[in-house]
């Protein structure tokens, strides 16, 4: 999926981009995994050093529409050029709708950071695939 990705903290703007990606991948039946990337193109608030993440094991279930993505807490890592970061997920949620458009909302907490980002995902499927 070609994305726009905004970043918040607290409920305060941490700025967007366009050059963003997420790659869902079906990892069984029921489960999918998402690549996040992006977080260093950041315009209009901070710049964010964190690599590409992936977060598995995301629950899919039909919709009306389309399908619903859920997930509670997960752990990933970051890998950028500066090194690995781990990362703390609190939650994941999100609808990918029958005509291709995503919106995933994530919140999780990059390293030793104490309150928890928001990165909010929305665009339309890239290519269709059978992943």
């Amino acid at each position: 999926y070609n994305t726009n990705l905004a970043i918040s903290v607290m409920g305060s703007s941490y700025g967007s981009t366009e050059d963003c990606k997420a790659v869902i991948k079906r990892a069984s039946e029921t489960t999918v995994d998402i690549t996040l990337n992006g977080f260093g193109n950041l315009t209009g608030g901070g710049n964010m050093n964190l690599g590409d993440f992936t977060i598995s094991g995301v629950n899919v279930e039909k919709a009306d529409d389309g399908y619903t993505l859920s997930l509670g807490a997960f752990e990933s890592a970051a890998e950028s050029a500066s090194g690995t970061t781990p990362i703390t997920g609190e939650s994941l949620e999100g609808t990918v709708t029958a005509n291709g458009k995503a919106n995933i909302t994530v919140a999780f907490k990059p390293g030793a950071m104490p309150m928890a980002i928001t990165a909010v995902f929305t665009g339309n499927v890239k290519k269709t695939s059978a992943q």
